[in-house]
């Protein structure tokens, strides 16, 4: 190994290891978790897999001196499954479609053994500890109204909160299979910048906005919004109410990510460069205003199957 090597890979173990006592220690930072095997990806683009694995585990033998052994094994489980995988997908120059698909199997599947990891050891359910959290906060939440509003207005409530948390638990299955989407996502953008600002050649994934889904995405979906309208026909004994919430979930988020690559293409397309405010203020007014993000699953729809961006482009009189 060069001294170059060993001196850089000893930086980064510091670094990694920084930053995840920082998301233990500190509450706030705890926002940056998913941000964590950043740098073991960004050692191995500029060093080799090589360096960093031998890094990845480093960094994760470290945080077991400082930590509980189960939240180090988990460390050291994102840094080896999403840190050096996505290392291996930039030191051999993947595509930024193959750098999200290896990013969220390596992060699909440190989650899963982080489970299995503290379930078995513990000898506490993950999923039943989740439910009874929600199951405290929905109960505390109707005991800050019920202080607060008329006697004949809190049962109705009541049966809200109950309703929304018993949704909230159905939903679980489905943010175990998204959550892993967006951590390769943001790792893959954050080592695409830090690699282009230190002057590594690198093919950075195209933005939101340039994204097209392929034909075998396109017939995925059309039967995933098929199943979730024959679902939503059928009685609610007939089906467990656990595998319509995921399919409809899953489809949810995928047509609202089609429709903002939409809103943001079509804002953009005549445009050299695209700015952040704008993408910033429309998700805010997604988030914010009533229907909006209805209409925007609305459009990603409309957008998958219409190829609708070639006749906008064709009455621009651009080549696509």
């Amino acid at each position: 190994m060069k001294p170059r090597a060993i001196t850089e890979g000893a930086l980064i173990t510091a670094i990694a290891v920084v930053l995840a006592l920082g998301c233990y220690y500190i509450p706030i930072l705890y926002l940056f978790y998913v941000l964590v095997p950043t740098p073991i990806a960004v050692l191995a683009r500029r060093q080799g897999v090589g360096t960093a694995a031998v890094s990845a585990l480093a960094a994760g033998a470290i945080t077991f001196l400082f930590i509980d052994p189960l939240t180090a094994a988990t460390y050291m489980l994102y840094f080896v499954f999403v840190g050096v995988s996505l290392g291996w997908c930039y030191a051999n120059e993947k595509n930024g479609f193959t750098r999200m698909v290896v990013g969220y199997l390596g992060a699909f599947i440190t989650v899963m053994l982080s489970i299995v990891i503290i379930s078995t050891v513990s000898g506490i359910n993950i999923m039943t500890q989740i439910g009874e959290a929600i199951d405290l906060s929905s109960g505390q939440a109707v005991e800050i109204y019920r202080s607060a509003l008329p006697a004949d207005q809190v049962g109705a409530l009541s049966e809200s909160v109950k309703t929304l948390a018993a949704q909230m638990k159905m939903m679980m299955p489905a943010v175990f299979l998204i959550l892993p989407f967006f951590i390769a996502w943001f790792n893959v953008l954050l080592s695409d910048f830090i690699l282009i600002r230190t002057r590594n050649r690198v093919e950075p994934l195209r933005p939101i906005s340039r994204w097209e889904a392929p034909v075998s995405l396109q017939v995925f979906m059309a039967l995933m919004l098929v199943v979730t309208i024959v679902l939503q026909l059928m009685p609610t004994e007939a089906v467990p109410q656990v595998y319509s919430t995921t399919i409809s979930v899953l489809s949810d988020v995928v047509f609202t990510l089609q429709g903002f690559s939409f809103v943001f293409w079509f804002i953009f397309r005549k445009r050299p460069k695209e700015s952040l405010l704008v993408k910033v203020i429309v998700v805010f007014i997604v988030m914010t205003v009533p229907f909006a993000s209805l209409i925007l699953r609305f459009i990603g729809i409309f957008d998958m199957f219409s190829g609708i961006r070639k006749i906008i482009a064709y009455r621009d009189g651009d080549s696509q």
